[in-house]
């Protein structure tokens, strides 16, 4: 990861990634919604849902981690 900027992006998403894996084995009727709307169908379960959540969480944050800080460099060198 790029340094400690990720690390409070990772803590959320892992925290998120538990609570929608945990929704998503409660709520059985919301899972068969999704198996049917999704073009992965029956091969979606709780766990694969949530590790995709969990996959896109992390890249998002590394991007917008990256992003913000040559944003904040740019901005710094102009000082």
């Amino acid at each position: 990861m790029s340094g400690w900027g990720c690390l409070p992006s990772v803590v959320g998403v892992i925290g998120f990634t538990i609570f929608m894996l945990l929704y998503l084995i409660g709520d059985a009727n919301f899972m068969q919604t999704l198996r049917e709307t999704n073009p992965l169908g029956e091969y979606l379960t709780p766990i694969t849902a949530s590790l995709f959540i969990l996959m896109e969480g992390i890249v998002i944050s590394l991007i917008g981690s990256y992003i913000i800080t040559r944003i904040i460099d740019m901005n710094l060198s102009h000082v």
